[in-house]
């Protein structure tokens, strides 16, 4: 265990990588022999996490999303684990959706599901999952991007379910968002509204 001690600081963060544990002198055999022991988890090509490690102050169902993240810190999170966030489907979500620049490369991640978008900045905001921020579209645009990419009756049933809540949606801002992603939601807004 005492090559495991030279990366105790890695430990402690969501997720590692072996360049990372490199730098503090444990090579990818010894990573490897870890992850065959039970003392780290690989969740992906290059990245690690110590097994029995939960976040402290973190419900367990989003501790993946949390180390998914710390692993891809130019990623967003959007479109299905976006609506599992803000409440606005029901669908059980099996990867996360991650919004990542179309120019970025990414290194494949379990349970992580990758969507290159031009526009990386309307509607990017972040909500605090325990003591974590993580970035997030917001649900104006998480709902636009929805109908451009995602299926008529999951976008639909994130309309109605984000217009029926108590924190109604923002109109002006889903119109704006429309605009500049070039999609005519207005037919759909009337199919909730009326």
């Amino acid at each position: 265990m005492s090559l495991l001690n030279n990366i105790t600081p890695l430990l402690e963060s969501p997720s590692f990588s072996s360049k990372e544990a490199k730098a503090h002198g444990v090579s990818h055999n010894v990573l490897a022999w870890y992850v065959k022991q039970g003392v780290l988890t690989k969740l992906g090509r290059g990245l690690y996490c110590k097994s029995d490690s939960d976040l402290p102050e973190v419900e367990m169902k989003h501790e993946e999303l949390i180390r998914i993240m710390a692993a891809l810190p130019q990623g967003v999170v959007c479109l299905t684990a976006a609506l599992d966030l803000y409440g606005l489907t029901e669908e059980f979500i099996r990867s996360y959706t991650i919004a990542i620049q179309n120019t970025c490369r990414a290194r494949k991640i379990q349970h992580a599901t990758f969507f290159r978008f031009r526009d990386m900045d309307t509607g990017r905001t972040s909500i605090k999952l325990g003591s974590y921020e993580i970035p997030i579209f917001d649900r104006e645009r998480t709902i636009i991007d929805s109908f451009r990419l995602l299926s008529i009756e999951t976008s639909i049933k994130a309309l109605k379910m984000a217009w029926r809540s108590e924190e109604r949606i923002d109109l002006r801002k889903l119109h704006s968002y429309a605009d500049k992603l070039r999609f005519d939601i207005l037919p759909y807004l009337l199919t909730v509204t009326t």
